[in-house]
């Protein structure tokens, strides 16, 4: 007896099985072991042809790509389950279970249907007007029932204003790295924490010939702010590697002539001017001294152990560490001056031994708090950070609203200098004078002890050179006083001790702009000083050099 379709069909249903039973993985004639041996092989005698036709440098890249595909084939079944096992078990353990765990305390149910935990039934009475269609495929929608409330948190209202706080919040902040980003702000000093670039003025005179200036700038800023707190000598720089400025163990990378035969090992000790602050590697004081002497035929080895803000007295200490350690040089070359004066500018008139950061770092060791520290903590410290990404706290700067977070506050005293400069100008240079007599002393007692010769340079300033076109940024610059300065200067100069060779007018025989600031040369500086220091040392090296 026929049978209608309906009947059929419902037939059909009943004798197959369930929608979810498995599928054959593998249909019979099409295993993928068989296709991935089967590609291999083809891939093989490709392998073999081009190696017999003589391309054997393509024949050894496809059979290194034919392994590392293979072996990725044959595991791909076995890494994925591992994968899942531990991605899956990870999601588990970190969000879907804490989540159950807090909405268990808060006994808050997700998948609830709008009963109540006291009902018997889950059926709900139907809405007292008529619902319009379900408006999403595939979703459960809730619908409101009187007197179920499916919102167990307290305070929604607040919750929903929190929410849209937070995703402005988080708008703000992305918008700002956003800015960054199309800006190119890597070295700025939101990115890098640096306020301000040491090289305070770049387009100065001095480096109208130095492209590479803004750049070296900030790599000897990055470098200078990651020095660290030293016990014995106050502070020290860590060990840095940039383009233009690489220091490793205290010394800065200097240039290195060919030379044949045992070298004169010559130890450059002294400040910024000496690192070379504003001079590449291969362009300091002591890379061109080193030049100087392999163009003479006089096998020398410079190292440069100068450290920004250092006074003689920290060189003395740190050249009896080295000797003490085992460095002994046959020369050591001591080239300061400017933090002499600095340290009785901005420690006030002082005829102790002192340099130029007690007050600092006086101020960071909780001891003489003379000056406020820089960064704030708490909430202001929150507010900061929150300014240093924000692109609304950036459109408040530029329209003049809002103050950069990284610029000093109000409570900071922005000038270097402590009290009136001109005051006691002329003792303040005697001071210096003195003060750095003492540690010439000590470090001639030093190389007389271990067998060394010592030489010590006074160092040229903007107040001890006369000024050319081109340098008129550098008069008056860090807010100095010329008047103040030019006084302590030359009564420095007058009180030096014996011995010592002052190159304060040794800049003077250029009509080239020279001075990045009141202390600091490009340079063509920095070579004009190394050759006064050459002329001076060439005999001592010579005869060091003799056999």
């Amino acid at each position: 007896m026929s049978t209608s379709v309906t009947e059929k069909a419902r037939s059909a249903r009943e004798g197959a099985p369930p929608d979810w039973s498995p599928v054959p993985e593998h249909p019979e004639g099409r295993h993928p072991r068989l296709k991935i041996v089967f590609r291999a092989a083809v891939a093989a005698g490709i392998v073999v042809l081009l190696w017999l036709l003589g391309h054997e440098p393509g024949a050894v890249v496809l059979a290194v790509l034919m392994v590392t595909i293979t072996l990725l084939s044959l595991t791909v079944s076995v890494v994925g389950r591992g994968l899942r096992f531990v991605f899956l078990g990870a999601m588990q353990l970190l969000v879907f279970t804490p989540v159950s765990f807090v909405m268990r305390l808060l006994r808050h149910d997700p998948l609830a249907l709008g009963s109540s935990d006291e009902d018997a039934t889950f059926w709900r009475p139907a809405p007292a007007r008529p619902r319009a269609l379900h408006r999403h495929l595939y979703t459960y929608e809730r619908i409101p029932v009187e007197g179920v409330r499916r919102d167990t948190l307290p305070l929604p209202g607040l919750r929903k204003v929190l929410g849209v706080l937070i995703l402005l919040l988080a708008l703000d902040i992305g918008a700002g790295a956003l800015f960054d980003a199309l800006d190119g702000q890597d070295d700025s000093p939101r990115a890098t924490g640096s306020p301000n670039s040491q090289l305070l003025y770049p387009q100065t005179g001095a480096g109208r010939h130095e492209p590479w200036r803004e750049d070296l700038g900030w790599e000897i800023t990055h470098s200078w702010d990651a020095k660290r707190y030293d016990p014995y000598l106050g502070w020290a720089l860590n060990d840095f590697k940039g383009r233009y400025v690489n220091v490793k163990d205290g010394a800065r990378r200097s240039y290195e002539p060919a030379m044949s035969g045992k070298p004169v090992e010559v130890y450059f000790l002294g400040g910024s001017a000496l690192f070379g602050w504003f001079q590449r590697d291969q362009h300091t004081i002591p890379s061109e001294f080193a030049r100087l002497a392999e163009a003479d035929g006089i096998p020398v080895q410079v190292t440069n152990y100068a450290t920004p803000a250092y006074v003689n007295w920290q060189e003395s200490l740190k050249l009896q560490d080295l000797v003490s350690s085992g460095h002994r040089p046959d020369l050591a070359v001591f080239y300061d001056g400017a933090n002499e004066l600095v340290s009785q500018f901005s420690q006030g008139p002082h005829n102790e031994v002192d340099t130029t950061l007690t007050r600092q770092i006086a101020a960071q060791l909780g001891l003489g708090l003379t000056r406020p520290p820089t960064g704030r903590g708490g909430l202001g410290g929150l507010t900061d950070a929150w300014a240093r990404v924000s692109a609304i706290h950036r459109v408040g700067e530029r329209v003049g609203v809002m103050s950069d977070p990284d610029g000093p506050p109000d409570d900071v005293l922005v000038s270097p200098w402590q009290g009136n400069q001109a005051d006691k100008a002329d003792a303040r240079g005697r001071y210096a004078a003195s003060i750095y007599d003492r540690g010439v002393d000590v470090i001639r007692r030093l190389a007389g002890s271990y067998g060394f010769d010592a030489d010590f340079f006074w160092q040229p300033s903007i107040y001890s050179k006369h000024p050319v076109k081109g340098e008129e940024l550098a008069v008056g610059a860090l807010a100095t006083n010329p008047a103040a300065w030019r006084t302590a200067t030359a009564a420095a100069r007058e009180s030096l001790p014996r011995g010592t060779v002052d190159l304060s007018t040794a800049l003077d025989g250029t009509a080239q702009p020279l001075m990045y600031d009141f202390v600091h040369t490009n340079e063509l500086g920095a070579r004009i000083v190394a050759q006064a220091l050459y002329k001076r040392l060439r005999p001592q090296l010579m005869e060091a050099a003799k056999p």
